[in-house]
């Protein structure tokens, strides 16, 4: 397998991972299931898109925890993290804040303070998100 199709292969894989699969989701587990050692597979990703297989990671994780956060109306750090399957809550929020400049907290109360807004208001986000998520739960 050429190194592009193994980058590629890779970043599917990563793209493709639901939140509480990626705790468990590193570069030796990426190189197990892809048939190749993590160097290879390190240089293959490094090789085929602008930053490291890790910063890929790290960035997904980001990106789970704010769907989380802003679709799943999780608005816990805890919550949310426990989801994900992520014991280190301190590095997780360091990275983040050095990432994103804020806590996951703080996206936290601001999504909260929107949605209680939204839902004192009866904003029709608010209400087809009710609708949708009572249907839901009485088709169970």
């Amino acid at each position: 397998m050429t190194q592009k199709k193994l980058g590629m292969k890779a970043w599917r894989i990563i793209i493709h991972s639901r939140p509480s699969e990626l705790a468990d989701l590193n570069v030796t587990e990426l190189a197990r299931r892809l048939g190749t050692t993590p160097a290879n597979l390190s240089r293959a990703v490094s090789n085929t898109s602008h930053c490291t297989l890790g910063r890929h990671l790290e960035l997904k994780r980001f990106h789970a925890f704010e769907v989380l956060v802003i679709c799943y109306k999780i608005h816990s750090v805890k919550k949310a993290l426990k989801i994900m399957g992520i014991e280190s809550e301190s590095h997780f929020i360091k990275r983040y804040k050095a990432h994103r400049g804020r806590t996951p907290g703080q996206l936290c109360r601001e999504q909260r303070k929107d949605w209680e807004e939204k839902k004192r208001n009866k904003h029709p986000e608010y209400l087809s998100w009710l609708k949708y998520h009572h249907y839901r739960f009485d088709a169970m």
